[in-house]
């Protein structure tokens, strides 16, 4: 059974050196969840709202 989503926006106006860091070094993002244990799979999703294009990743999570 899949959880609600969280939803968090970052906003920013990237120049093109810091485009370039941004592919090489990736992006940190925090946050927390309250989950009870059990197996998950974490999705993170990625909009430019300029060009409307989108990214995705999902990763599997375990809780003891």
């Amino acid at each position: 059974m899949a959880g609600p989503p969280t939803h968090k926006r970052v906003e920013a106006q990237l120049t093109a050196e810091m485009v370039l860091a941004t592919r090489e070094m990736g992006i940190n993002c925090t946050g927390s969840l309250d989950l009870a244990p059990g197996e998950y799979t974490v999705r993170f999703v990625v909009r430019d709202e300029l060009s409307g294009r989108m990214g995705s990743v999902a990763a599997p999570l375990k809780v003891d």
